[in-house]
This record gives structure tokens, C-alpha cells and sequence, in this order.
């Protein structure tokens, strides 16, 4: 499925209830989130501009597959995702595979789904927990997710492109570029 997504940095989800309430967004996610990224020992994932991804929301894991595309405005990947039973089975094979970690990342998510677009709160916790509060809009297309960052009241240019490394090395972490 294609993936569309930006960033507005350093807004909270307290700052922006009285709209989400106002639009009707509900509310389908909070809660504690661990993602581990994997990339071979040569890097090959990365210098082709993939993701291998591994999450746990206390609940469930999802093993996660992503192709960035081009975009000058917004994030786009081409992603594939699936649930797997057992995270730390999944790190394993992951791992005896060959491939290795190089980000282990844990946020508080809150996600609200208003309209045709998801909207993610995300604090990280731990070694990134001076990384201020941001939301993410993420829908099919870029058209839908600009569409609702102008109903959100927000602006254009506020908007990033960024991935995960990018708002980090953002905030002066040192961590190697996708």
C-alpha cells in the first residue's frame, strides 16, 4: 500500500484536541510503541532507500517492509506490513538472516483516524526523550493529507517530509542517514 505522510514538529496532542474534538477525530491508539530498524552489515537496505522495521505496541507486532519513493512535499513509501505472533521469534529470524539493528527507538503514540487520514502524536521516550512532542498525518495520497492539515488550522510550510533519522539528527542526535 502507498504511504503518505508529513511531520509538524514540536505540536502536541493537548494543543490540538480542541480541533480534533471540533473535526470528530476519534481516538484508536495509545499507548507505548518499540520499533527496531535492520539493515545488512553493507548497508544494502539503505542505500537503496529501504526499511526493514519491527514494532511492538504491548499488544501485538508487526513486521514492516518499506520502499521510499519521490517527494518533493511529503513522505511516500510503498509499504508492506504484516502481524507476527512473537516479537522476539521475529528478532531472531530477523538477525539469522543476517540482517542487523541499528535503531532501537520507543515512543508514546496516541493515533486518531479523522476522515481518510490517521493522526500520531508521538513522544519518544529514553536516549530521544529530549525530542519534543510531534504529529504526524499519514493517508493514500498527498492530496488527502494536505487536505487536512489546512482543516487542522495548520500551515504549509510547517510541514516535513522527514524521516525518523531526519527529525533526530534534527534535534543534534547522531544517528546514520537513510
Amino acid at each position: 500500500m502507498l504511504e503518505t505522510e508529513i511531520k509538524i514538529l514540536e505540536i502536541s496532542e493537548q494543543e490540538m484536541l480542541p480541533r480534533l474534538r471540533q473535526l470528530e477525530a476519534v481516538r484508536h491508539f495509545a499507548g507505548c510503541l518499540q520499533a527496531v530498524y535492520y539493515d545488512t552489515p553493507a548497508k544494502d537496505l539503505s542505500r537503496s532507500r529501504k526499511i526493514l522495521r519491527l514494532r511492538f505496541n504491548g499488544a501485538k507486532s508487526m513486521i514492516t517492509y518499506k520502499e521510499q519513493l519521490d517527494s518533493a512535499t511529503a513522505k511516500k513509501m510503498h509499504e508492506t506490513e504484516t502481524e507476527v505472533s512473537d516479537f522476539n521469534a521475529a528478532r531472531q529470524i530477523i538477525t539469522g538472516l543476517g540482517f542487523q539493528p541499528w535503531l532501537d527507538i520507543a515512543k508514546e503514540r496516541c493515533s486518531y483516524k479523522l476522515g481518510r487520514v490517521n493522526i500520531e502524536f508521538d513522544k519518544y521516550s529514553g536516549r530521544y526523550a529530549s525530542v519534543p512532542e510531534f504529529m504526524e498525518i499519514e493517508g493514500s495520497c498527498e492530496e488527502d493529507v494536505f487536505l487536512y492539515v489546512k482543516k487542522l488550522g495548520l500551515e504549509h510550510y510547517t510541514c516535513r517530509s522527514w524521516s525518523t533519522v531526519e527529525v533526530l539528527q534534527h534535534y543534534g542526535f547522531k544517528v546514520p542517514a537513510f
